[in-house]
């Protein structure tokens, strides 16, 4: 049965943060509406499904336990695992080790409009005052008087860059940050959801922002109004000092993302990708054995036609009857059969180009440093990366 929200709490062995942060929903108030609570486990071998067992037992909406064999860390996976356990037309996304006040799911609620996310910060509690949050003290809503000024003048800062942000209709910020996040199920479903490509620490939920940008949903903030607040523990092994120094880093800023990611929610053959090909195919044989390629029964294949509304990707082969690419597709794909290399101007348009090992070096020196350059030998397998 669809039911008004979905809460989806991803976790991974840490039953007790997940034990608090589950009773912090079951004692929500001025919230009317028919709710899902999906727990999104990463693959823990410890008493996490028990935690979820027991708490299922003793409140009245449905609750739901998804997990897979634990491959490193992969919340990309994890939370869109959830979402497919859930029913909700709205819905909102939570970290397991992260306590809610009594009335955050009613003021996502009240603040969902069309066409918007909703995402926010958590309060950094230091590891005394972790501690000190029992199961007591979360019913009586205590902690929430236990804020530093610190953290409230960050959160503050943040919400009005934020603010800042949506009303300069900035391309990429606000950032998601997907501990306390909020969206039509519409709106995920529009960009595939996370992509899971990213695996191991950081980046996916950057990337979710990036795509929810493009597809023209506003990211606003809701640290005004409400936040959650995160239980203390040990930093993750696995997470990098800086995120730049990740393994995830270059994959988010490659050139060429899509909006609807293949490697989703769904994943998405070629014959999904929305594709055009321009130049002449011919020159190159090796790419008639990929999919989508054109074919023509009289043998020669050349065209410059537009054959799909609002491409997504554009695969360009090269000659000097095709200069310039011809759509605005998302990623543009320049192939460069032998013989002289094309202008620096058409190369440096490209998102990924291919050429041959004897070309590379030179071409390195006129792409940006997010293209993506692959030996003409490697490019069945680069097709299946363009995502």
């Amino acid at each position: 049965m669809e039911t008004d929200l979905s809460v989806i709490v991803t976790t991974f062995e840490r039953p007790r943060h997940l034990r608090r942060v589950l009773l912090s929903l079951a004692v929500q108030q001025d919230f009317a509406g028919r709710l899902d609570v999906i727990v999104a486990d990463d693959g823990s071998q410890d008493e996490t499904p028990q935690v979820v067992e027991e708490f299922a037992s003793q409140v009245s909406f449905p609750v739901r336990f998804v997990t897979h064999r634990h491959e490193g860390f992969w919340p990309a996976r994890t939370r869109n695992e959830g979402v497919a356990a859930s029913s909700g037309r709205y819905i909102l996304f939570l970290d397991g080790d992260c306590v809610v006040p009594p009335d955050h799911l009613a003021i996502h609620m009240r603040m969902r409009r069309p066409g918007r996310a909703y995402t926010g910060d958590c309060v950094r509690l230091d590891p005394q005052t972790s501690e000190k949050i029992t199961e007591d003290v979360i019913r009586r809503a205590e902690y929430l008087r236990w804020t530093c000024r610190g953290e409230l003048r960050r959160l503050a800062i943040a919400h009005w860059k934020a603010v800042f942000y949506h009303l300069i209709r900035h391309p990429e910020k606000p950032r998601v940050l997907t501990g306390n996040l909020a969206l039509w199920r519409e709106d995920f479903l529009r960009i595939n959801g996370f992509d899971e490509n990213y695996r191991g620490w950081g980046c996916e939920d950057d990337d979710f922002g990036l795509r929810l940008h493009q597809a023209g949903i506003r990211v606003c903030s809701i640290r005004r109004w409400t936040r959650t607040y995160h239980l203390w523990h040990p930093r993750v092994a696995t997470a990098p000092q800086k995120v730049s120094k990740g393994i995830n880093f270059q994959y988010l800023h490659r050139a060429g993302r899509l909006t609807k990611c293949r490697n989703g929610f769904k994943k998405r053959p070629w014959s999904e990708v929305r594709t055009v090909w321009t130049g002449n195919i011919e020159l190159l044989p090796c790419l008639s054995s990929l999919p989508g390629v054109p074919k023509r029964e009289n043998g020669s294949w050349h065209s410059d036609d537009i054959n799909c509304q609002s491409p997504e990707v554009e695969i360009l082969v090269w000659d000097n009857r095709t200069p310039r690419f011809k759509t605005r597709a998302e990623c543009r794909v320049l192939v460069i059969p032998d013989g002289p290399l094309p202008p620096k101007s058409l190369v440096r348009q490209a998102d990924i180009v291919f050429a041959k090992p004897g070309s590379l070096d030179s071409l390195r020196a006129w792409i940006r440093p997010e293209v993506r350059l692959w030996s003409l030998d490697q490019i069945h397998q680069a097709f299946e990366a363009i995502g």
